[in-house]
Parts: structure tokens; C-alpha cells; sequence
């Protein structure tokens, strides 16, 4: 099999799998959110390489320009999109695979202050154009906002029918920093 039928079987495997629930699964955000970052914690490892999923990607990763963009790279993550930072906070997008597309597949979004891990902004990595996908985040003062997509099963991959917006205080316990989720709200779009 060449290597575009392994890809067109891979996808067809993704899909009879669940599709979009197979790796960002939305459902935290319905539910009362219960912290997932530990104070002190270092950026988790990034799980292995799916061989099945398009590796030609790769060469859209960007380089580390940063201490927390390093921390993101040694953890086995490719850096995609561009960082943010403001208020000695910053928010780095590390993925482990890209899909078809180059769209980032089971990607975090990381959170430093003063340089030091704080946590992601949810709880398992996401996918691009999947239930619970980050679209944007903004960083505040002593605080962060993020908002994800919603798909219900009928919506099409490029319409999702719903966003959640998700607030989150960055806290200091036992000396580290740590992102804490405080509330969540869903809208339907249109």
C-alpha cells in the first residue's frame, strides 16, 4: 500500500472510530470543570507518533524562540502557530502529529508564568476541527480566556454549532504558579 492509500485508510479508521471524539472530547467543558494542572508540574511528555497520520507536516513546526517554547520542544512537542505573552504569562501550541490537512492532531495549549509551567488550557490534547478544539485564547492581567469549538454529531467539519467560553485564574500554591479553570459557558453559534 502506498503511502496515500495508508493515509485514506487511516482516515476511514479515525472516522469508523468516532471521528472527532476520538482524541478532543468536548465534554469537560459541559460538565462542572474540576482542576487538571498541578502546581510545580512540568510540561507533560508528548505521546508517540502516530505512523498512520501525516508526518510530511512536519516542516510547518517553528523553531523554539523561547525558554517556555524550549520547555514545550524537549517535551517531545512541535511547536505550531505563534506564541502569546503578556503580563510575564505565555501560551505556547505544541502538537504531536498533524492530520491530512497539516492541521495541528492531538495538540495542547501550554501555559508559562515567569517562565515557569503552569498547565494547558484543557485537560487532554485536542484536534483541529474537532468537539472541544481551542480557537483562541487571551491572557489578562492575572488571568487567561479560551474559547473552544462545539460539534454536535450533525454538524459538518467546518461549521461547529456551538462555542464554549472558558475563564481561567492563574494562582500561586506552595510557590507555583498553576492555571486554574473557574467557569465555562456554551453558546450555539449563528
Amino acid at each position: 500500500m502506498n503511502r496515500y492509500g495508508a493515509l485514506a485508510l487511516a482516515a476511514v479508521l479515525f472516522l469508523f472510530a468516532g471521528g472527532r471524539r476520538a482524541i478532543a472530547d468536548g465534554s469537560w467543558l459541559d460538565a462542572p470543570l474540576q482542576n487538571w494542572n498541578t502546581p510545580g508540574a512540568t510540561a507533560p511528555q508528548a505521546p508517540p507518533v502516530d505512523p498512520g497520520l501525516n508526518a510530511d507536516c512536519a516542516g510547518t513546526a517553528r523553531p523554539a524562540e523561547t525558554h517556555e517554547d524550549a520547555a514545550v520542544s524537549d517535551a517531545g512537542w512541535a511547536l505550531v502557530g505563534t506564541y502569546q505573552g503578556a503580563y510575564g504569562m505565555k501560551v505556547v501550541l505544541g502538537t504531536s502529529s498533524w492530520d491530512g490537512m497539516c492541521r495541528p492532531f492531538r495538540y495542547p495549549a501550554f501555559v508559562f508564568v515567569n517562565g515557569t509551567f503552569a498547565g494547558t488550557l484543557s485537560p487532554e490534547p485536542m484536534a483541529a476541527r474537532a468537539d472541544g478544539s481551542l480557537i483562541r485564547s487571551s491572557i489578562s492581567r492575572d488571568s487567561l480566556s479560551a474559547d473552544f469549538s462545539r460539534y454536535a454529531d450533525t454538524d459538518p467539519l467546518c461549521c461547529p454549532s456551538g462555542t464554549s467560553y472558558v475563564n481561567y485564574s492563574v494562582q500561586t500554591v506552595n510557590g507555583y504558579p498553576v492555571v486554574v479553570p473557574s467557569n465555562a459557558s456554551t453558546v450555539c453559534n449563528g
